[in-house]
C-alpha cells in the first residue's frame, strides 16, 4: 500500500521527511504547499529526461528559465476541497430561488 502525502513549505533545509503530510490535513488546514519541490524534482527533471535529446544543451534554458517562469500563484482552498469548483449565489430570502445574475447586486 501506498501512503497519501504532499509536501509542505517549510524552512530551508528542512528535511523532507519532516515536510510530509496529509493531503486531507493539508486542506483542511490551508497549509501550502511546497511549489519549488513539485517543480525541480516531478516536473524539470523528468521534461529535461524527454527534451534535452531533442533541444540539446539549450533544453533547461527554453523550458524552466525565462519570464514565462517569473509568475507563480499560490492557491489555498478556502473551506474545502470542493471549494474551487462551487461558486456562491444570491437566494431570495422569501421563496429561496437563485437570483439571477441581473438582480444579484441590487435585489431591492
Amino acid at each position: 500500500d501506498r501512503v497519501p502525502f504532499v509536501i509542505i513549505a517549510a524552512a530551508k533545509g528542512t528535511p523532507a521527511y519532516l515536510k510530509a503530510e496529509d493531503p486531507i490535513y493539508v486542506l483542511e488546514n490551508n497549509i501550502p504547499i511546497d511549489a519549488n519541490y513539485y517543480l525541480e524534482n516531478q516536473l524539470s527533471k523528468p521534461l529535461l529526461r524527454i527534451f534535452t535529446p531533442i533541444l540539446g544543451e539549450k533544453a533547461e534554458s527554453i523550458l524552466l528559465k525565462g519570464d514565462h517562469t517569473r509568475t507563480r500563484i499560490v492557491v489555498t482552498s478556502k473551506v474545502g476541497a470542493l471549494a474551487a469548483f462551487t461558486k456562491k449565489k444570491s437566494v431570495c430570502l422569501g421563496c429561496k430561488s437563485v437570483l439571477p445574475a441581473s438582480e444579484e447586486k441590487n435585489p431591492l
